[in-house]
């Protein structure tokens, strides 16, 4: 199995566990599959599948409450792949509202990016 197979595997396990609601597990599988896809990575043009695995990430991460860590990892995922709508318009907004409840001087931010979304998906959304 190479690198991208193992990468591809692990992250289907990790997508099983997360379905499941084991967080932990499913975290652990996605951190592998992001060390497999690295050591190809610069090989090959694996942005997309690279930034689907950093969405996972910060899914999982957003589950177990880490909200700091899921914002990092959802941020990377839209470095990678500006254009990855899900992440872009589902998975930060979404971690954006709970440092919004928990942190209030976000909200500036929350509003800078719904707006962002709003503007990558080209969509009229009201508020």
């Amino acid at each position: 199995m190479d690198n991208l197979e193992l990468s591809d595997w692990l992250k289907n396990a990790g997508n099983e566990l997360y379905k499941a609601g084991h967080y932990i597990p499913a975290l652990e599988k996605y951190q592998n599959a992001i060390a497999a896809l690295s050591n190809i990575f610069y090989f090959g043009n694996y942005t997309r599948e690279m930034a689907v695995l950093w969405n996972n990430r910060a899914n999982a991460l957003f589950k177990l409450q880490r909200w700091s860590d899921a914002l990092h990892s959802a941020e990377q995922s839209v470095q990678l792949y500006p254009s990855f709508v899900k992440v872009s318009c589902t998975t930060l907004p979404t971690v954006f509202f709970f440092l919004f409840f928990f942190f209030p001087q976000f909200f500036l931010l929350c509003i800078s990016y719904y707006s962002t979304c709003i503007h990558m998906s080209g969509r009229s959304h009201r508020m």
